[in-house]
Parts: C-alpha cells; structure tokens; sequence
C-alpha cells in the first residue's frame, strides 16, 4: 500500500496578517497551493492530511480530495506521525510539505522507484534560495551521507523537499524534533538515498516567498 501523509498542522504565523485563512489555501496560478501537491500524489492508494481542527475552511476544501485527520501534534514530526496510524512495517509513505511547490509530476513515482536494496528512505533533493531554512544534503552520489538540520553555515543548497520511506523506516519520527533528525541517523546508516530533480524548491512559508509567488 502506498500513502501520502501531508502534515499541515501548523498555525503559519509568520504569515498572519496576510492571509486570510489556512495558508495551505493561498492561490497558486489560480488554485490552492495543496492542490499542486495532492495532485502529485494521485498514484498514491490513499493521501492523508493532519490538519488541527480549527482549520475548517481547510478540512472543508479537502473533503473532496483526500482523508482528513484531525490532531493537535506540536511538530512536524508528530504531524507525520499522526498520518503513519494503522499502516503496516512495509507499506510505503510519501511526504510531502502543503506550501511548497516543485515538480516534475511524477516526482514520487522516481521516489519510489529508489526504495531498494539498502534504502529505507529515498529523499526528493532539490536547490534551495534559503538552505539554512531548511535541512541541507551532504551525498555521495545518490546515497545521502547526512541531512544537516537548519545549519547556520550551510555547506550547499542542496535540500530535501519531499521524501518516499517504508513505514518502519519512520517508526519513531515522533521522538524527534525534526524529521531531518531522524533522517540524518537513518543517513548515517546508510539507508536514504536521494534523486535529484532539475529546478528550485519555493516555500511559501515567509512573506517574501508568498508576496514573490503572487
């Protein structure tokens, strides 16, 4: 089984003020951002998106695209975490962040197609305007060698932007404070490999990014 967890639990207050509602709504060349993603997700068996329950105009929008589950995790990790309940060791998740935007279309589909041998992860790498924003990549090739967490003197800008792991892989990720923590130990085992795709990854998650994509 494949699934897609989205988490898009967070409260995006470095936007407010310039949104009028979830930022995962913002339009994009005249849709909301989320649909970009969902749209990238449509091979998958089954996408699911963490939203808090105060979200509705959210939770409304995505009752005709995908399973909505309601929480209150208080990071990323436990987000994804929330999405990973009732899925079994083998079943694959693919990742995916609700106001970013990158391509190409069949960008899970490559993801997946790296998840052999000795990969538990296969992480979607991508160029980044802001590295230290985010996690940076140190690779050997294709193998991930280590995910550097938001570093304050990023060594390229390289970055991760959406990834496809077996579940067990990801077991414990609620333990974490990042993602890219558990995804730096898994890396130092030899067990993330990356495909790097042509173009830059766009968060949408500082007012400069969103007033730059409008």
């Amino acid at each position: 089984m494949i699934v897609g967890v989205v988490p898009a639990a967070g409260h995006a207050e470095r936007l407010s003020g310039l949104i009028g509602g979830s930022k995962e709504l913002v339009p994009v060349h005249g849709r909301p951002v989320i649909d970009g993603l969902l749209d990238l997700l449509h091979f998958a068996d089954e996408a699911r998106v963490v939203v808090r329950p105060a979200k509705r105009d959210l939770i409304e929008h995505l009752r005709r695209r995908a399973t909505v589950v309601e929480g209150e995790p208080r990071t990323v990790a436990e987000s994804i975490a929330l999405g990973l309940e009732g899925l079994r060791d083998d079943d694959v998740v693919l990742v995916g962040f609700p106001d970013t935007l990158f391509g190409p279309p069949d960008a899970f589909e490559r993801l997946v197609d790296g998840l052999r041998g000795p990969h538990e992860a296969v992480l979607g790498a991508f160029t980044f305007a802001e590295p230290s924003r985010s996690d940076v990549l140190e690779l050997d090739g294709q193998t991930v060698v280590h995910v550097h967490v938001r570093p304050q003197e990023p060594s390229s800008n390289m970055v991760w932007g959406c990834l496809a792991a077996r579940r067990r892989a990801l077991q414990e990720i609620d333990r974490y404070g990042e993602p890219g923590l558990l995804l730096d130990e898994l890396a130092r085992a030899g067990k993330v490999a990356a495909v790097r795709f042509a173009g830059e990854l766009v968060d949408l998650g500082t007012p400069e990014a969103l007033a730059a994509v409008r």
